[in-house]
């Protein structure tokens, strides 16, 4: 007998809902409850949430509301959620300390239970993955969960343990939101950066500090500096006197304050077990006459030439002084730091065993593992703290990305084994946000629908590293996509085979017009792409199957867009505000807004070059005072051999006093050169100022792709009056 697509879509999910099994728990009969859930009143915030999800999603597959008790009372049977219950000894000895769970039927009754709160609760959310097609499959609370209903919902998969490989998984939205925080915790992981109202009782890991935070937090130049000045690094022959610079790591009574302060802080935050403290996001490192002395121990030295190998090793002996005053008056606390930046080589100096060292590899290529010879450097380094600690987090960067869907999950989870087979048994990554607009990261409902496939495996893929990448794709396709998982697995792969030609490497802030126009354009799959996502939508059965399909369409007609008509002419969003701009001419009389450029015969003039040193773009020096309202005409001049990027960036003073160079929504181009003068013309508008930050100046950005060189002449900008 032949199925059509609905119908053979709908005989599969069906089907997961009855799965043979050696026993059976019903839940419900034509809507109504056959079983009650009950949890111990005085139970852990996660433990009452847990009963109050499965109730929720239970209802939601069924129609049938299962009622929480708190006693055994009834004779109805019960699913009952418990911490460490009687007469499971060698399930709850196998889970051990993680958050892992065990379901067991026992005396007609049904036990999801573990050694924490949180095991029970992430038992709850993969039990019911593991008995029916539903999926958190997106952050968004209208189309992010799918699931086909049914009223006669019997368990069959109610006889298993279940253990995570790694203690700690989760993501760091940065700015979070209880929509992401949800989608997280949903999917099995630990960590993030819940808020309040989430965080008792989604039984998350919690540090205090936040990120990069030496002077931002702790020693504070507002604070310090008038009668300090030597606590900061010496640069040119000046102390620097701005926020978010790094110390003077070798200065003792820098160190006495740091030590207070830190003192200070953990005395207010008590309730917290793990301390972060960070280096500032920069390169702003100290050159006074001893930091730039050599530094010998064991017989071993380092010198100022060693570069990231003598910095590590002088901030780490820093670090270390702080550590020890932490164990000596806190034995229960932790210090959390990051290798990154000038701290990512392990250092010649041991580390005290109260550091936890972050391992952020900013500069290794994302569409290999750690392990392949492409990333031998990082590995290397990966290797050297590996020998050095066990108290090692590893802290990427593979869920950040713009609007292109990267296909990061093989890496990820390749690596992760390799660095769990070496002792790591922590993971979080930084990942893109949701929100619609973003003035740093586009248009996050584009980043959202284009890369909830890969966020999705990924974070599937951290509780069992045993899986295969492409058993977890093949699974989000069909519970997301229904009958068009085919074609949206078409899509994807069609990306991704392009994705992998690129000659340069993949980082996480990786261009997505850029990306768009080496992985699908210029191998000429624009309409193969295009094709496969028609049909999907066709096929695509759920409703919200249907908008993440539209919504990827969507992204993907925009970002090509982007590529095929470059600066489409008036359409421009900036800082939040859409607007509908005359895409005029410049006049003749054009005005040069900048002097400062690198000139050429005598004209303002910028070279960019991209080969073997994956330079891609530069910042210019092109940039004029703006204010709000503002319209200005621009127009690029240039020639050269590849492809060409330009775009604007607008430039940002804090309330703090420190800068900040943020990248708007557009306008932006990715153009083929000539050998002749080329020019594109459109307008700019000045939209308002950010939260907490005053608009200063707009900048160019220029940049090229792979093996080409451009010359971009007579970048101008005019005030239109």
């Amino acid at each position: 007998m032949k199925y059509s697509g609905l119908a053979l879509w709908l005989l599969v999910s069906l089907s997961l809902l009855s799965l043979p099994a050696s026993a059976a728990f019903p839940v419900a009969r034509q809507g109504t409850p056959l079983a009650e859930i009950v949890v111990s009143a005085e139970g852990e915030g996660p433990l009452l949430f847990a009963a109050e999800e499965l109730q929720t999603w239970l209802r939601e597959l069924t129609g049938a509301e299962l009622p929480i008790r708190h006693d055994l009372a009834s004779p109805q049977p019960k699913i009952i959620l418990a911490v460490n219950p009687d007469g499971f000894a060698e399930d709850l000895a196998q889970i051990g300390a993680k958050d892992g769970y065990a379901v067991r039927e026992k005396d007609g009754h049904l036990y999801v239970f573990g050694t924490k709160a949180k095991g029970v609760l992430n038992g709850v959310f993969r039990m019911l993955s593991k008995n029916t097609d539903i999926i958190w499959a997106h952050a968004s609370p209208e189309y992010g969960t799918i699931f086909t209903k049914n009223p006669d919902l019997t368990l069959t998969q109610i006889d298993y343990v279940d253990i995570p490989k790694l203690s700690l998984r989760g993501w760091q939205f940065n700015t979070s939101s209880m929509d992401l925080e949800l989608w997280s915790l949903r999917n099995g992981n630990n960590h993030g950066s819940a808020p309040k109202e989430l965080l008792d009782k989604a039984g998350y890991f919690r540090a205090c500090g936040g990120g990069h935070n030496l002077t931002g937090l702790f020693l504070k130049p507002e604070k310090y500096y008038a009668d300090h000045p030597d606590f900061y690094p010496l640069i040119n022959g000046e102390r620097v006197n701005r926020p978010r610079t790094q110390l003077c790591f070798t200065n003792p009574d820098m160190t006495a304050a740091f030590i207070k302060e830190v003192d200070a802080f953990i005395q207010a935050n008590l309730e917290y077990t793990t301390v972060n403290i960070h280096i500032e996001d920069n390169y702003t490192l100290c050159e006074c006459e001893k930091c730039l002395q050599p530094i010998t121990i064991d017989g071993k030295t380092v010198t100022i030439e060693d570069k990231n190998k003598f910095r590590s090793t002088q901030y780490f002996l820093f670090l270390n002084q702080v550590a020890k005053f932490v164990a000596e008056r806190y034995p229960d606390k932790e210090i959390r730091t990051y290798a990154y930046f000038f701290t990512q080589e392990p250092p010649i100096c041991a580390i005290e065993p109260n550091i936890r060292v972050l391992l952020a590899f900013i500069y290794k290529d994302a569409r290999y593992p750690l392990q392949d010879p492409v990333n031998q450097a990082t590995c290397d380094m990966f290797m050297g703290w590996a020998a050095m600690t066990k108290g090692l987090i590893n802290r990427d960067y593979y869920g950040l990305t713009k609007e292109f869907p990267r296909p990061a999950d093989y890496a990820m989870l390749s690596e992760l084994r390799f660095m769990n087979q070496h002792g790591l048994e922590r993971n979080y990554a930084e990942i893109s946000r949701n929100w619609h607009k973003d003035p740093r990261w586009g248009n996050g409902t584009h980043v959202w629908d284009l890369n909830a496939y890969y966020f999705w495996v990924m974070t599937r893929g951290m509780w069992d590293l045993d899986v295969d990448y492409t058993e977890l794709r093949a699974d989000f396709r069909r519970r997301a996509f229904g009958p068009a998982a085919d074609d949206m697995g078409e899509f994807y792969q069609t990306v991704e085979d392009g994705w992998r030609q690129i000659g340069t490497r993949s980082r996480w802030n990786d261009d997505p017009t850029m990306m768009w126009m080496q992985s699908v354009i210029d191998p000429g799959t624009t309409e193969a792409c295009r094709a496969a996502l028609t049909r999907a939508a066709t096929k695509a059965v759920h409703p919200h199957s249907r908008r993440l399909v539209e919504g990827i369409r969507a992204a993907f007609e925009d970002q090509v867009g982007w590529v095929t008509q470059p600066f489409r002419g008036a359409d421009v969003e900036i800082n939040g505000e859409f607007k509908q701009l005359d895409a005029t001419g410049a006049p003749e009389n054009w005005e040069l807004a900048a002097t400062d450029m690198v000139t050429e015969d005598g004209q303002l003039c910028a070279r960019v070059k991209a080969g073997p040193n994956n330079k891609k773009w530069v910042r210019s020096k092109i940039s004029i005072p703006v204010e709000k309202g503002d319209v200005y005409l621009v127009k690029a001049i240039y020639k050269g051999k590849g492809s060409a990027y330009f775009g604007v960036f607008n430039y940002y003073t804090k309330d703090d006093g420190g800068q900040e160079l943020v990248q708007i929504g557009g306008p932006r181009a990715f153009v083929k050169t000539k050998s002749d003068w080329q020019e594109m013309t459109y307008t700019l508008r000045i939209g308002g100022d950010r939260q907490s930050r005053k608009l200063k100046e707009i900048r160019a950005i220029m940049g090229a792709a792979e093996d080409s060189e451009i010359i971009f002449k007579s970048i101008l900008l005019k005030k239109k009056q």
